[in-house]
């Protein structure tokens, strides 16, 4: 049974219409986060935690002690399979999009990925995944807002921004 009633009450901004969930509560995972799902990865929770490093983080990138986190170190991480740096959300025609999301002291806190049918799509911490229609619907207490946006053709697209370096360790997004 699929009940994401108790969404709109964590997240004000979350329109019914574009709003979707689709996990089932009795299916919700503790195995992955909002960083591994952006990036296409639902086999292992992502955090750059240099104290748990049972939270996979790229190998080639530094961890950051827990509080120390910074969109830098997101933004690379996601460099690796390809995102560029873009100025916003809005649709692009054959690219798919992340947006990076911090509280007000600058700390990433969640991260969404858009979908080809110009809806974004968020794993809403260990609970549902969810679908929904903009990166500023998740605004607010829990996740602060999104501000940083990036960008690379969607999967078998020929528009790639860069080619992107893999971990061949990791799963393809």
């Amino acid at each position: 049974m699929r009940d994401c009633a108790w969404v709109p009450g964590k997240f004000p901004n979350v329109r019914l219409e574009g709003f979707g969930c689709d996990s089932d509560r009795t299916d919700r995972s503790k195995r992955y986060n909002c960083i591994a799902w952006a990036a296409g990865d639902d086999s292992r929770r992502w955090w750059p935690s240099f104290e748990d490093r049972t939270w996979y983080w790229p190998p080639e990138l530094p961890r950051a002690r827990q509080g120390r986190e910074s969109v830098d170190g997101f933004k690379a991480a996601f460099a690796l399979f390809g995102y560029v740096d873009c100025e916003s959300p809005d649709f692009e025609e054959g690219y798919e999009k992340i947006a990076i999301y911090t509280k007000e002291n600058g700390r990433p806190t969640h991260a969404a990925r858009s979908l080809r049918n110009r809806k974004w799509t968020s794993k809403l911490g260990d609970m549902e995944d969810v679908t929904h229609a903009d990166p500023a619907a998740l605004s607010g207490d829990q996740y602060g807002v999104p501000v940083f946006f990036m960008k690379r053709a969607f999967p078998g697209e020929q528009s790639t921004p860069q080619a992107p370096r893999r971990d061949p360790q990791s799963p393809q997004p």
